[in-house]
């Protein structure tokens, strides 16, 4: 008999223990709530709506009749932008989304993308890195729609500098760049085993390189537009070698062609005697 009154006492303590909790908690939760709410009705009521005879509308904060504090500019063509403003210019942390859907966040400086940001096209694309009065520059990454990234320097919104592109069908260039073309030293791997090192002259294989072909074949010489051109050797899988003049690709002009066990004989002379 104690024993059950007991138990029941506890029960009845448990309960009260939770009611009171519950009821705390309904409190504070719509505490809150409210107080949110009307900080939001507040700062809402310090903003200010200015609109142009060119149909655009701006909403928020002004200093001597310009924008200055956190404010929201909305153009005609539905283009926005929502962050902060600086004596009438778009400056500091902001977010611009154009009309056709567009999305840079970031920093801003008179109204320009200006140091670090993110940019989201609507075609997929996103540029994460630096920019200069509008224009992406600096470092940068690249990421493409179709998979392919670019990883390096820009200037102008063009590529320029040292860059690594890795292209959507798995080819990768690591090299200089020039107004958005490979332009200067760089490296070439094709994704059937290709490789070049060389030089580089809007986005062709110009001048002196190397070329390791993925069926063993190796040649070292000039370029021209992509083909071998001018003086070269060519070391065939085979064990053949020409040495001699290039047009277009093709073996021509002055040169010499020493068969595959003739130059491996040459060769295995030259270990013995030196």
């Amino acid at each position: 008999m104690e024993g059950n009154i007991l138990r029941k006492h506890y029960y009845s303590v448990q309960f009260i223990i939770l009611l009171r909790m519950h009821v705390a908690l309904y409190f504070y939760y719509y505490y809150y709530y409210y107080c949110y709410y009307i900080f939001i009705f507040l700062v809402k009521c310090s903003f200010k709506e200015k609109s142009f005879s060119s149909g655009d509308v701006d909403t928020g904060k002004f200093k001597s009749e310009l924008f200055h504090g956190i404010g929201k500019y909305t153009w005609l063509d539905g283009s926005i932008y929502e962050g902060d403003w600086v004596d009438g210019q778009m400056t500091k942390k902001g977010i611009i989304k154009s009309k056709t859907d567009d999305i840079f966040d970031d920093f801003l400086s008179n109204g320009d993308n200006h140091g670090h940001g993110v940019y989201r096209f609507t075609n997929g694309d996103v540029y994460i890195g630096n920019w200069k009065r509008g224009e992406m520059d600096g470092k940068g990454v690249f990421n493409f729609a179709d998979g392919s990234v670019f990883d390096g320097w820009l200037s102008n919104g063009l590529n320029h500098g040292y860059g690594v592109h890795r292209f959507a069908n798995g080819d990768v260039y690591i090299g200089n760049w020039k107004n958005d073309k490979m332009d200067g030293r760089g490296i070439m791997k094709w994704v059937n085993g290709d490789v070049f090192d060389g030089c580089w002259s809007n986005g062709h294989r110009n001048g002196y390189g190397v070329c390791r072909f993925s069926n063993g074949d190796v040649y070292a010489g000039n370029f021209k537009n992509d083909k071998k051109n001018g003086r070269g050797i060519v070391n065939l899988a085979n064990g053949t070698m020409y040495d001699g003049d290039w047009v277009d690709g093709e073996m021509a002009g002055n040169g010499i062609m020493i068969p595959g066990l003739l130059c491996t004989f040459l060769k295995t002379m030259r270990l013995i005697i030196f």
